[in-house]
């Protein structure tokens, strides 16, 4: 779709593409990492998510799948709630 001259689906891509970017560049920052996922979840960007997950997967603060948000929610049933089969499958998985 465009408006006003602009491609709104190009735009969407172009904007994940700079959230797992920020992602990548997070390492070590799980508190910021963790509201990044909560945020792709909501989203329903699986990968935004995939790289909030990965952004520390070699260092001792690797952000868990199982991790639960202020309201103890984990992204795999803010996932389910919001109705993101494909991020449940991946956080499943």
């Amino acid at each position: 779709m465009t408006t006003r001259g602009i491609d709104e689906d190009l735009l969407a891509e172009a904007q994940q593409v700079v959230d797992v970017a920020q992602c990548n560049g997070l390492a070590e920052k799980p508190e910021v990492l963790k509201e990044r996922l909560f945020n792709a979840v909501n989203d329903g960007e699986l990968s935004v998510a995939k790289a909030c997950l990965d952004a520390n997967a070699e260092t001792p603060v690797r952000l868990p799948v199982d991790v639960v948000d202020e309201d103890g929610n984990t992204p795999l049933s803010e996932a389910a709630c919001y109705g993101e089969v494909e991020l449940v499958g991946f956080f499943l998985s």
